[in-house]
């Protein structure tokens, strides 16, 4: 979170060399955003991105109908994290991928009146990557943990 702030003062998108203490990072598609709370702060997808193919291995019901989850839908995909700040003149000079098989989940409510609530809770374990921080190389491994929940309409 810190690279990114200074990355994105020095680009003239945020007034400060840092985030709030609470902001968190969120998918926006491929996309990355910085949060607080609930609200947009920033799209940091010109610095950082997601990648992930379509679920490779699926298991669960879903309604043919609505395609919600009935419960719960379960899939395996290989997916990506790619950071890269190297074009930024003064910023971390940090650029590195990090790649491994993503568990996704997925659980829908029964729809009321047309809402229903989606959550989407992704893991990928044992990930590893490399990269290098002002030109020195180094090898990454760990794991990387989402959840969301939001309220959809049909």
């Amino acid at each position: 979170m810190n690279a990114l702030a200074l990355d994105e003062h020095l680009e003239g998108n945020w007034p400060t060399n840092s985030f709030p203490t609470n902001a968190t990072l969120a998918l926006v598609g491929n996309g990355v955003v910085v949060l607080n709370g609930t609200n947009i702060m920033l799209n940091v997808s010109d610095i950082m991105s997601f990648n992930s193919g379509e679920p490779k291995i699926t298991s669960g019901k879903q309604n043919t109908m609505t395609g919600l989850a009935n419960s719960t839908v379960s899939g395996l995909q290989i997916a990506g994290i790619m950071f890269d700040d190297t074009f930024i003149n003064g910023g971390s000079s940090l650029k590195f991928y990090f790649n491994g098989v993503l568990s996704k989940t997925t659980t829908d409510t029964t729809p009321v009146n047309g809402i229903y609530t989606e959550t989407q809770t992704m893991k990928i374990t044992t990930a590893a990557g490399d990269g290098s921080s002002h030109g020195i190389p180094f090898i990454c491994t760990g794991t990387v943990s989402a959840i969301g929940r939001s309220p959809l309409h049909l």
